[in-house]
């Protein structure tokens, strides 16, 4: 059973709905946040339309934690009989939008819910200006109500990211490699067989720690026969913990999405992110942003626009034919040190769930 810590912080109900849409990074991000939520004493409502996932991920639950399937009437389901009723503050996960039911059992309230629409992660300037900004509700079930959006980010001036009170915090890269452990949870990037037969070439021996799902795809679409200096590895599907103890343990992450990204940091190795690709390239800014917040050093910019595709570099330098630099014992030191720098950052801000808390206590005063 998981250990419950609950800090000086007042105590509420939480309703959080989330819509899987792909790849499961949006019911990891709401599985990690109600998990915080209950470990803090919180009860937790987690309203989900494919919970699959969780059967893996989470496997033991937590006993502060309802998974509800997202239904058009949510407050009719069988296990609400005995609480038919919105919680204290209700959250709509990356801009899910709540069941017209739900939104009239809220406007109905004795006291009427705060209203949260949790955002994605940014290292992008508007995050800043938009975080925390009101939105009244002019028409439908919910009209005369209010939303507040919060912004997840890495600045004091956002909504911070996500950290457990508990959270292992790795102090820094092992060398020497013997092998070098890379973790490999990615999308399918077009220049992972050009970087495997780059890492073929190595003068260290590299364990290649692949994923279940479109990681292991991608590998699969490889002729890797003639990699005889990686040794392939195939990971089972893991909860969240382990998957965060195998980040802990490689010596360098390939990652990708949100919740894997800031586990990464977490992590304290130097890592690869793969932004997920959208068609008008917003994508690119995104990662441009984060780069810059953290004045990422070249070797750092340059892996990060190989494996994204980025066409153009910031100076309009074709990017085509430039390689992920190698990864050395020198050039992975100088990544550890980057991303030593941004936990560092990190952990001198709030994290998202304490600020969550703050301002349902704030609100709920008002």
């Amino acid at each position: 059973m998981p250990q419950t810590i609950i800090d000086q912080q007042p105590i509420f109900s939480w309703d959080i709905f989330c819509r899987v849409v792909d790849n499961f990074g949006d019911i990891g991000v709401a599985w990690r946040l109600s998990a915080d939520l209950a470990n803090r004493g919180h009860r937790v409502h987690l309203w989900v339309d494919d919970a699959s996932a969780l059967s893996w991920m989470a496997p033991l639950g937590h006993p502060m934690i309802q998974v509800l399937a997202w239904s058009d009437d949510p407050l009719a389901h069988p296990d609400m009989a005995t609480d038919a009723h919105p919680m204290q503050t209700v959250i709509e996960m990356f801009g899910c939008e709540l069941p017209d039911s739900f939104k009239e059992a809220m406007k109905s309230s004795q006291k009427t819910p705060i209203w949260i629409n949790l955002e994605y992660l940014s290292a992008q300037a508007y995050v800043e200006r938009m975080h925390k900004l009101e939105s009244p509700v002019l028409r439908g079930p919910a009209q005369g109500l209010k939303k507040i959006f919060f912004y997840p980010g890495f600045t004091h001036q956002t909504g911070g990211v996500l950290r457990e009170q508990n959270i292992q915090i790795t102090p820094s890269v092992s060398s020497p490699f013997k092998p070098l452990k890379i973790f490999l949870f990615c999308y399918e990037p077009m220049h992972l067989n050009s970087w495997l037969n780059q890492l073929n070439q190595s003068t260290l021996s590299i364990e290649l720690h692949v994923t279940q799902g479109r990681a292991q795809k991608a590998i699969e679409d490889i002729n890797t026969r003639d990699l005889n200096n990686i040794q392939i590895i195939s990971l089972p599907l893991m909860t969240q913990a382990m998957f965060d103890e195998q980040l802990r343990a490689c010596d360098f992450n390939c990652v990708r999405g949100e919740d894997s990204w800031i586990r990464a940091i977490w992590a304290g190795k130097p890592f690869l992110w793969q932004i997920y690709p959208q068609d008008d390239s917003v994508h690119i800014q995104k990662l441009e942003a984060f780069l810059d917040l953290f004045d990422a050093p070249q070797i750092v910019r340059q892996a990060h626009r190989v494996w994204n595709s980025v066409p153009k570099t910031a100076d309009l330098q074709p990017m085509n034919g430039q390689q992920i630099p190698p990864l050395t014992p020198e050039n992975l030191k100088e990544w550890a040190d980057w991303v030593q720098f941004i936990q560092s950052r990190l952990l001198a801000q709030k994290d998202l769930v304490s600020q969550l808390i703050d301002w349902t206590t704030q609100s709920r005063l008002k």
